[in-house]
């Protein structure tokens, strides 16, 4: 049931990309940070939501005009594409297992170019508040239910992450937890402002 409503959901959302590719951008850090996909069973664990999302966002974004086709000419752009050159070379030199360092490279060349795509695309403030916000209820979410889980058992049982994701192990998602924090508050202070009136976006 739960793996019949996150389809629904999905697709729902995805049809909304075709029209908004920047809702593409918002889906995939949703499903790149919370894993929904980990808390569902059947066929609906097993497909590839990112892969899904990031086509279907990368051929709405070049197809709309009025979206910016490339990164800003920052310093922040040269760093992420630095560092994806970086991430190459040092693959190709690595020792290791071939099978895994290719995998290891894929995926964190995947997460950057999607972050270079996010990059590009929030441009204003109301797309940067969308995206903060999505990213801090993605782990929000473990933390508030690990939270409860640990009050309703005295704190018997180690509170663990999505399985199979980075943040599965206690320590990883306790450190994801604690990065969010900022952006907690920074949120905060935003909607506390839009409520009062005096925020300007």
């Amino acid at each position: 049931m739960r793996g019949l409503a996150l389809v629904t959901i999905f697709v729902a959302l995805l049809s909304l990309v075709f029209k908004r590719p920047y809702v593409g951008v918002l889906m995939w850090f949703w499903f790149s940070l919370m894993n929904p996909h980990r808390k569902v069973f059947g066929f609906a664990a097993e497909l590839n939501y990112a892969l899904i999302i990031a086509i279907v966002t990368l051929g709405s974004w070049l197809l709309h005009s009025e979206e910016s086709k490339t990164p800003p000419r920052d310093r922040m752009t040269f760093l992420i594409i630095a560092l994806m050159i970086w991430i190459s070379i040092t693959s190709l030199n690595g020792g290791g297992p071939p099978g895994d360092i290719y995998s290891s490279w894929l995926e964190t060349e995947k997460m950057l170019l999607m972050t270079l795509v996010a990059y590009t695309m929030t441009n204003t403030r109301e797309r940067f508040d969308q995206l903060l916000l999505v990213c801090v209820l993605s782990l929000a979410f473990y933390g508030f239910a690990g939270g409860l889980f640990t009050i309703l058992t005295g704190g018997a049982f180690r509170v663990l992450g999505p399985f199979g994701t980075m943040i599965s192990d206690n320590n990883h998602l306790g450190v994801a937890l604690t990065m969010i924090l900022p952006l907690v508050f920074y949120l905060q202070y935003r909607y506390t402002l839009t409520v009062s009136g005096n925020c300007q976006i």
